[in-house]
């Protein structure tokens, strides 16, 4: 008898509940889609030598596990709702005699059996995309686009296993709960909403709440835009991470607060606006939006949350990615860089003069042969630039330093870029490419056109004084982003401040030999100056910030890896984020809707009787599902909006560095068609349900059923 109440039951749950099921098909196809690319068994990496398997395996691994555990807030959303949707049938099963230990057994086998079915269906897709994302992350990385059908059996095990243990671990709690609840209590279950409607007050602190919130963030954010920057639009990390978490934590309490205010206005509409409520079925809709919007704020609330942190999601992982990818190409034009630092060398005397002639010999050994090479000197402008530790204000007091135009010129022709013209009494900038030149210019030609050295020789801005050409990042000092360029004559009477390494190599170094040879590097760095370890290491080796007399050292193998292998992860995960918290925040807000229409049957049946065609009262159903899916989105839009202009504050002088802004716009807008088709999917499924659900009402037996 309880094998065929259980097949019973799951039939009918699985016609009730299409829509979670289907939610769960494409979260579980994800899921299982992004684990196979952490799989052992599935090629990802077109070429080895130049990348490496680990850190995308862990990357992918670490996110996805961790971005998948809202699937225990959508199961036991899910699991709550069916509860109290069957509550007066628990209660039905009670007075005929049956064991209420049965009954949540029952209740639980029901339940993971759908997710189960759900999930099996979902890994039959997931073996489908698997492919497509394979052959994403082979072309990213310089292979070829080869779609295979590909099997993992260890990925299987972790898609079976990690939501077999979201069932059983939701599935307990909601079968305790209903073990413990009383039969009065379940026979009133229906009769309680799925939030309580509050007190007038509590919606009037709200709206309070609601409107001091969006306030406080509007002049946080316009005190943010009156932030004094430098040159290359940087305000200080400290200064952006407290104008930003302030203005997003004051979005999400106003966006929380004023969902509960929305209910306000609604009732004030409800009461005052006498011309409108009674105009064809509007008392019916503005009843039931004020119904439901009081009993739903909180479900509002945090859908409208986990829709934006999607939208974000889709949009600002491509722009993150991209820049990425292209900064690369201005900091790492070289096969090999050596950075020099003189940041914990007290003395002046005491910076030396580097030979790197012995990194010839440490890739010799790997077979690696040097075609160019260039030792880059920086100098101090002025004798009273140098500032030790102990005499700068903090670690960014650092000064502007130059280099010779011959070490310039030999940089450029290394990374395939003409040479420059300078005379002798002449100087000219290069700068980061995420300055603004033409402001720069400006800048330095009203304050900056001459210098005058400290043996009293002055050079005048040349005819062409900025350059922002792709030369690596090194040759700036510590916390600066442009260096002057003298004359080598100039240079000659200056103090050496540090000494810098770049080489192409005849063939790529192999990723795996990298971290090798940078060990040897400093090993006999450290050999051949040992007097700066001696002197200063142990000095300075417990400030937090302190670093090796040459380091970084970089590899363009590892850096491409790097880059190309992360930005490949922000691409993937930006899009699994966006479309996994979308969909579960659009089936909340379906089963929401299709709970409302299982308790306003009733409601529909008397108004049919009174003679309102059918047509009218889908038109009204299709209204109160529209309003109840836009205003959660429309909200999450603005809130987004306000995160993707934060962002643009913080890095737009990079966007436009790296990006362009109309490669910024097609990634909107790209994000925008996806997000507008999986809504459109949602809504029209949502109302088709919702009709098929109250098409009894129009039958002549519906009377009997009530």
């Amino acid at each position: 008898m309880y094998l065929k109440l259980l097949n019973s039951n799951f039939r009918k749950a699985v016609k009730d509940y299409q829509i979670y099921i289907i939610t769960l098909v494409i979260s579980s196809a994800l899921f299982f889609a992004f684990v196979s690319l952490s799989s052992p068994y599935n090629t990802i990496i077109a070429d080895g030598s130049r990348y490496s398997n680990e850190l995308f395996r862990e990357t992918i691994n670490l996110t996805v596990g961790l971005v998948s555990l809202i699937f225990f807030v959508l199961v036991n959303y899910v699991n709550n709702h069916m509860l109290k949707r069957r509550s007066k049938e628990f209660s039905l099963y009670m007075l005929l005699g049956m064991e209420q230990r049965k009954i949540s057994l029952s209740y639980f086998i029901e339940t993971f059996e759908i997710g189960i079915a759900a999930i099996f269906i979902g890994t039959i897709l997931g073996i489908l995309l698997s492919g497509g994302l394979t052959s994403i992350v082979l072309v990213s990385t310089g292979g070829k686009m080869d779609y295979k059908v590909g099997f993992y059996p260890d990925t299987f095990l972790k898609t079976f296993l990690f939501f077999i243990f979201v069932f059983v671990f939701t599935g307990m709690f909601n079968t305790r709960k209903l073990a413990k609840t009383k039969l009065l209590e379940l026979l009133n279950a229906e009769k309680v909403s799925e939030g309580q409607s509050q007190r007038k007050n509590i919606y009037m602190i709200g709206t309070v709440i609601s409107i001091l919130s969006f306030a406080i963030a509007a002049v946080m954010l316009k005190k943010y835009l009156s932030v004094e920057r430098d040159y290359m639009s940087n305000v200080p990390a400290a200064i952006n991470n407290r104008y930003q978490t302030v203005i997003g934590a004051t979005l999400v309490c106003g966006i929380f607060s004023g969902c509960y205010a929305a209910s306000y206005i609604i009732r004030i509409i409800r009461d005052k606006s006498t011309k409108y409520k009674y105009k064809k079925l509007n008392v019916v809709f503005i009843n039931n939006l004020y119904a439901r919007s009081t009993s739903n704020a909180k479900v509002i609330a945090s859908a409208t949350i986990a829709i934006a942190v999607s939208i974000l999601g889709f949009v600002i992982a491509p722009v993150l990615a991209d820049i990425s990818e292209e900064f690369l190409d201005y900091r790492m034009p070289y096969d090999l860089m050596i950075n020099n630092s003189y940041r914990y060398i007290d003395l002046q005397e005491d910076i030396p003069y580097i030979d790197y002639s012995f990194v010839r010999d440490i890739l010799a050994e790997y077979g690696i042969e040097e075609s160019e090479v260039c030792q880059q000197e920086s100098y101090f402008v002025w004798g009273k630039s140098f500032k030790n530790a102990n005499m700068r204000d903090s670690k960014w007091d650092m000064p502007r330093l130059a280099i010779s135009l011959s070490d310039y010129n030999q940089m450029r022709q290394m990374a395939n870029l003409p040479t420059i013209d300078l005379n002798d009494n002449e100087f000219a900038l290069q700068v980061s490419n995420e300055i603004d030149k033409v402001n720069m210019e400006a800048q330095i030609k009203s304050a900056e056109s001459e210098i005058i050295l400290d043996d009293k020789r002055k050079l005048v801005l040349s005819a062409k004084p900025v350059y922002n050409d792709a030369v690596g990042t090194f040759l700036y000092n510590f916390c600066n982003s442009s260096s002057f360029i003298f004359a080598d004559s100039v240079c000659e009477n200056l103090k050496i401040a540090n000494t810098c390494y770049y080489a192409n190599t005849s063939k790529a170094i192999p990723i795996n030999d990298c971290t090798e040879i940078e060990k040897q590097i400093k090993k006999q760095f450290r050999a051949n100056y040992p007097e700066l370890y001696d002197k200063y290491e142990t000095k300075y080796k417990t400030d937090k910030d302190y670093q090796d007399f040459i380091n970084p050292i970089r590899f363009m193998t590892q850096e491409i890896n790097s880059v190309k292998i992360n930005s490949v992860c922000i691409r993937l995960l930006g899009v699994y984020i966006g479309v996994i918290f979308f969909v579960i925040c659009l089936s909340v807000l379906a089963l929401q809707q299709l709970s409302d229409a299982e308790n306003s049957k009733k409601q529909y049946w008397v108004m049919y009787k009174l003679g309102i065609e059918e047509k009218e009262i889908y038109s009204l159903i299709k209204k109160q599902i529209s309003i109840f899916f836009s205003i959660p989105c429309v909200l999450a839009m603005i809130g987004a909006g306000i995160g993707v202009y934060v962002f643009l504050l913080r890095f737009g002088h990079k966007v436009e560095a790296y990006i362009g802004t109309e490669d910024f716009i097609l990634n909107i807008f790209l994000a925008v068609i996806m997000l507008v088709i999986i809504f459109i999917s949602y809504f029209w499924g949502t109302v088709k349900a919702y009709h098929h659900s109250i098409n009894t009402v129009f039958k002549n037996n519906f009377r009997k059923q009530i």
